[in-house]
């Protein structure tokens, strides 16, 4: 089903996809949930891109072939992985750092 998956993510190629899951994670805030799922679960990456190939039947019609596609060769190496927690967590701390609102 997945015959590019053999295919190792160019450096563009994965930043452009980490830059989307960063995006998609921080504007609705869940960079510290996301930050520590990752965190505990990084060892068992490359585990989860090989059940997502297996549930790919059913991962598919949900979320799209590219989707899914991107999600396990980003999983599949775990430097990737570490890509995103830095900028997950550099994505936190920017946030933090911006005043908030006032309220009036």
């Amino acid at each position: 089903m997945f015959d590019s998956l053999d295919d190792p993510l160019t450096s563009e190629e994965a930043d452009a996809i980490i830059d989307k899951v960063v995006e998609r994670i921080s504007r609705k805030k869940m960079e510290v949930p996301a930050l520590l799922f990752f965190e505990t679960h990084k060892p068992l990456s490359y585990v989860g891109s090989q059940f997502t190939v297996a549930m790919s039947p059913f991962i598919v019609p949900f979320f799209g072939y590219d989707r899914t596609r991107d999600a396990i060769r980003l999983l599949s190496k775990r430097e990737y992985v570490d890509r995103l927690v830095n900028r997950l967590e550099s994505s936190a701390q920017a946030r933090n750092r911006r005043p908030a609102p006032e309220l009036n």
